[in-house]
């Protein structure tokens, strides 16, 4: 039973690790689209947006400053993407 238990602690302690990495290698990925999505315009950020995975787009936006989101949320509000902002708006709060 004590062999069981250990083998059962094991395996939790490893998949424990193994998704701490990929927490940490997915927050990588989420700061590296950041830096370069923000290099580019504003109004290429807006169709960047549109053809983003949503799921990426939310991850990628918690990353920015309120204002240069709300910007975002109104520039695809002008450029006639009201569906996609308010998926947006809606999964950021």
């Amino acid at each position: 039973m004590a062999v069981m238990h250990y083998a059962a602690g094991a395996a939790a302690e490893k998949t424990e690790r193994n998704t701490q990495h990929k927490t940490a290698f997915a927050q990588r990925d989420i700061l590296a689209v950041r830096n370069a999505f923000l290099r580019y315009s504003l109004d290429e950020q807006a169709a960047l947006l549109v053809k983003m995975p949503l799921a990426e787009a939310i991850a990628m936006l918690h990353e920015i400053p309120l204002r240069h989101v709300q910007s975002l949320l109104d520039r695809l509000d002008e450029r006639g993407e009201e569906v996609c902002m308010r998926h947006l708006a809606n999964a950021l709060g």
